[in-house]
């Protein structure tokens, strides 16, 4: 009796055994970002095994620090499903002149911002005159009154494209993807998709004479844009760090570093996430332009380099460099100087396209002036900066 019972433990061991390892084929990890959806988390195998589509960290670090991408397997759990469309945004564009999307990653509440800039430089009658669209790329809200506005606003507009992934600075890296796909799929006719901030005041007119110029050349590989010149992994925000990626120097205002350190900490990358000291060369996430082309090599790295939260470092530095485009350095687009509403006319005579970070009351008193004819610039004699490159 013993025996048939020592027999049966043994077969019962031998069962659930199998049972676990059939269900559990191997270990994975699970990168969460702050707020993310669960259904968007990028998997990771734990060890070096290649597992399947799951994507394999193969991280290369140069001798001055640089660390690039070069693994090639497939993102699991990437999501670019949408919530709000408006598909049709790009139909009526011709193609007897130059023709180009202006997508702004907004936050989904910043309803006021979005507004102002409909009202101003997004003119229905100049997209029409201009021969370019302007879409507002949102994330989702727990808020079901933001929720219901975010509807009425799109069923007026019809400018709104809200991604199925939560809307917070984390997540920015998943609108600039979506960015890419939307363009692809939606509005492939636009010779050109140009990148920007619902905070940043475009000159339409000299984007125009620019995009007609750049179009001459070989577009199909590059990225135009500004340089940036910060390419230093913050690890930490300390004091030291602080020095690097900031102008304000060497102080003992306490209230000012703790207002710097927490400006910062958004931009903290942890060593086990991503290796190495610096990014590769990547653009100001302000304001950039690239053809079909490259916005389709740009999605197609974006599906096998783990996801980086700092989203101009992902799609302009990683992205980028994984696919061997080149970055042209635009002078055209800056956000320094700042640009004083009053003196935006003259300033935007000089071929300038963008502008600093402006409040919805500057942007509006910006138009004002950029649209006001007649009286004397004192920057007339400015070295004018016609070249786009």
């Amino acid at each position: 009796m013993n025996k048939i019972l020592d027999s049966m433990s043994i077969l019962v061991l031998i069962i659930l055994t199998f049972f676990i390892l059939s269900n559990n084929p191997k270990t994975v990890t699970h990168q969460h970002y702050p707020n993310d959806d669960s259904k968007n988390e990028v998997v990771v195998p734990s060890n070096n095994n290649n597992g399947g589509d799951q994507v394999k960290r193969e991280w290369k670090i140069s001798q001055d620090g640089t660390v690039v991408h070069h693994g090639d397997h497939m993102i699991l759990g990437r999501n670019y499903t949408i919530n709000i469309n408006n598909s049709k945004k790009c139909n009526d564009l011709h193609n007897d002149t130059i023709s180009f999307l202006i997508v702004i990653l907004s936050s989904v509440g910043n309803f006021d911002r979005r507004q102002t800039i409909r009202e101003t430089w997004a003119l229905d009658l100049l997209q029409q005159l201009g021969n370019y669209r302007v879409i507002f790329m949102v994330g989702l809200t727990n808020s079901n009154e933001i929720q219901e506005r975010l509807k009425f606003e799109s069923l007026i507009h019809e400018d709104i494209v809200q991604i199925n992934i939560q809307d917070n600075f984390y997540n920015l890296t998943h609108k600039s993807i979506h960015m890419l796909f939307w363009y692809i799929n939606y509005c492939s006719n636009a010779q050109f998709l140009f990148k920007t901030d619902d905070d940043i005041y475009l000159h339409i007119p000299n984007i125009i004479k620019w995009l007609k110029n750049v179009s001459t050349k070989n577009c199909n590989n590059t990225i135009f844009c500004r340089r940036n010149i910060s390419r230093k992994i913050l690890r930490n925000a300390n004091i030291k760090d602080l020095f690097l990626y900031s102008s304000f120097g060497k102080t003992n205002d306490k209230q000012l570093i703790e207002r710097s350190r927490k400006k910062f900490q958004k931009y903290v990358v942890e060593y086990k996430q991503l290796p190495g000291n610096l990014y590769p060369e990547y653009c100001s996430g302000f304001g950039y332009a690239i053809s079909e082309m490259v916005a389709k090599k740009l999605f197609q790295a974006s599906k096998t380099i783990p996801y980086i939260g700092i989203e101009d470092v992902f799609i302009t530095g990683f992205c980028r460099y994984k696919m061997n485009i080149t970055i042209t350095d635009t002078i055209l687009l800056r956000l320094n100087p700042v640009i004083l509403p009053i003196e935006s006319r003259c300033v935007f005579d000089t071929d300038r396209i963008t502008s600093n970070e402006l409040s919805n009351h500057d942007m509006k008193i910006m138009w004002t002036h950029v649209n006001t004819k007649g009286y004397y610039c004192k920057f007339s004699n400015i070295t004018n900066m016609s070249n786009p490159v």
